[in-house]
């Protein structure tokens, strides 16, 4: 089975959905894709920086993230355990100074919600396992939920499929840069706390650090690296 489309998404974590969204609003036909079966589960990326809540303004998303999300006007440096600085947001030239906090499966569901409301929805359970240029049109091989291999053809192909990307490796594009040694336990957790609930703060120590990012409620998440 062969079928044409201008452009196809493979991936569909919050860039893919989010281009899922303007591509649907702007009225241009795409199929998105993810070989996960659902959206993502857990936090994961959970800082959404202020430029990018701003470009969520502009397309009329702000209101949701802003609702569930929570932001944090400064960030808290500590050495030994002792206030070294606070680093305000405030003075960012923005009507939205601050990080807003909001796990990637919030972020995730607010896209997919919008993506429906323009009747598009995600291929879940659907890899992309080869790719190449014809002619013009580029030729994507897809094992679908079904069991049964679809090729598709497209005017473009936008590789959203994160870090090991199928689409960089069957294009020989290098991704320059290495894994680093050290390891980090990431975790979401209900902590009770004096420190304020609206900062982010980071302790560092010889050899260490530890990071808490309140997402509201007593709960942050956590990072530590483990040497």
């Amino acid at each position: 089975m062969s079928n044409h489309l201008p452009v196809l998404i493979v991936g569909a974590g919050p860039a893919g959905l989010l281009m899922a969204c303007e591509l649907a609003r702007h009225g241009i036909a795409f199929r998105i894709i993810d070989k996960k079966s659902t959206h993502t589960p857990g936090s994961n990326a959970t800082w959404i920086q202020t430029r990018t809540i701003e470009l969520l303004d502009q397309i009329g998303l702000a209101p949701g993230f802003l609702r569930v999300g929570h932001p944090c006007k400064a960030i808290n440096l500590y050495i030994d355990g002792k206030s070294l600085a606070t680093i305000p947001l405030n003075d960012i030239d923005s009507i939205y100074p601050f990080i807003l906090m909001l796990p990637q499966c919030d972020t995730e569901k607010l896209l997919i919600k919008r993506l429906n409301e323009f009747n598009g929805k995600v291929e879940w359970s659907s890899e992309l396992t080869d790719i190449k240029q014809e002619g013009s049109n580029v030729q994507s091989t897809v094992n679908l939920a079904n069991g049964k291999t679809e090729v598709i053809t497209s005017d473009w192909v936008i590789a959203c499929d994160g870090a090991n990307s199928t689409i960089r490796e069957k294009c020989h594009i290098v991704f320059p840069g290495e894994d680093l040694t050290e390891q980090f336990v990431v975790a979401d957790a209900h902590i009770d706390s004096f420190s304020s609930k609206n900062e982010i703060h980071l302790f560092f120590d010889e050899g260490t650090l530890f990071a808490a990012s309140p997402m509201g409620e007593n709960k942050y998440r956590i990072a530590a690296n483990l040497h």
